[in-house]
């Protein structure tokens, strides 16, 4: 592969762990040598949106006019397409689905990897069984990999899904230590020496 032009994509209507994992993940990927060309994007405009933004990654809104919205997949298969993306990468459950169905379309080649995010106990209900097989089913289409964010999260998704073992690799999420308060500052908040 001589460029690496990486789509990662999500929802972005809340600020929530998906949300936080994002915006560390692509802060350490805009640094790595290799990647050509690193695109965000997301259905809403948020706080994800912003923090990008203001990081100076490329991030497009689509937004949804409803749950299932054909002009979103039309204007994924076009940024695929035109930014000739050969990594997608999706974070939840609607983003994974309209990556995998704009991936499908998609004239350009791809490598794709859905991460989950949840425990699969969050699929109870009929529709999000439904939107969980159908994600599933384009994934094995496209081949894709799946990531899980720790064991529990791999455990329930494999209670709940087809998704084999071996489909499955466990990637933790990692934490940005620029943000964590130094001891220097904890000990005069304590007012210690």
């Amino acid at each position: 592969m001589n460029t690496m032009n990486v789509l990662h994509i999500g929802e972005g209507a809340h600020w929530a762990g998906i949300e936080a994992h994002l915006t560390a993940l692509l802060g350490g990927l805009k640094e790595m040598r290799g990647i050509d060309r690193l695109v965000l994007v997301v259905f809403n405009q948020g706080l994800l949106s912003q923090r990008t933004g203001a990081m100076g990654l490329e991030t497009i809104c689509v937004p949804r006019k409803r749950k299932i919205d054909v002009s979103v997949l039309l204007q994924i298969v076009r940024i695929i397409n035109e930014q000739k993306i050969n990594i997608i990468h999706t974070h939840g459950y609607l983003a994974s689905i309209y990556g995998m169905i704009a991936a499908s379309f998609a004239k350009q080649k791809q490598h794709n990897i859905i991460t989950f995010h949840q425990r699969a106990a969050e699929y109870v209900s009929w529709k999000m069984r439904l939107y969980l097989k159908t994600m599933i089913i384009m994934a094995r289409k496209k081949k894709a990999h799946f990531v899980a964010v720790s064991r529990d999260v791999k455990q329930s998704v494999l209670l709940r899904s087809p998704i084999h073992d071996r489909e499955v690799t466990i990637i933790y999420n990692g934490i940005v230590c620029d943000d964590a308060p130094g001891p220097e500052r904890d000990k005069a908040k304590l007012g210690l020496d």
